[in-house]
Order: C-alpha cells, then structure tokens, then sequence
C-alpha cells in the first residue's frame, strides 16, 4: 500500500473537518455528517486492509492515528461550537462517544 492512500484518507477527513468552521450549518447537523464521514472512511480502510494483504502494522497503524487526530480535532471544534451555538453538551457527548466506540471497534479486528 502506497502513501497516497495514507495521504487520499486524511485529505478525506481533513475535508469533512472543514464544515466544523462553516458558521451557516447546523452543528448537530455538521457533527452527524462527520460522523457518517469517519464511519465511511474506517470502512474503506477495513476493505482496503482485506484486499491487499501486503499491508504493513506501521501503514494501517499511521491511518488509524490519522483518524484519531482528526477525532480529536473535531472535538475541538466541537467545543467551540457547543460555546457559540449553545449545543447540549450532554448530545455532543453522544455523538463524540460514537466516534470512539467506532475507532475502538475497527481496531480490535
């Protein structure tokens, strides 16, 4: 597997954190879309990881930390909004909890 894959998923996860700064969305809204972005992208590791069974510990592990940086940017910008746009916190709590229970569940297969 060639670093542009590496490269091709985080520019994927960087795009969908941009929405977080769009201040004409809702923020439920955006954090759901977020959501479904990393949901698609750890699937399309999983497939990826399947196919091609050369894949290295240390290519798979830089893909899954991509995502992890990017979760913990967005909670981040998640915080900023639930202080702008006076969010609940207990549902931006659900939804980021989401977010770990799908990267822990991807790394225990």
């Amino acid at each position: 597997m060639s670093n542009n894959l590496i490269e091709n998923v985080k520019h994927q996860l960087d795009s969908l954190l941009q929405t977080y700064t769009d201040g004409n969305r809702d923020p439920l809204s955006t954090i759901n879309e977020a959501i479904e972005g990393v949901t698609e992208s750890l699937s399309y590791i999983a497939s990826i990881v399947e196919t091609h069974g050369d894949c290295t510990d240390e290519q798979v592990s830089a893909m899954f930390s991509s995502i992890k940086d990017n979760i913990s940017s967005a909670s981040d910008s998640v915080t900023v909004l639930v202080h702008e746009q006076e969010v609940t916190k207990r549902e931006i709590l659900k939804l980021l909890a989401k977010l770990v229970d799908l990267d822990t569940e991807n790394q225990e297969e």
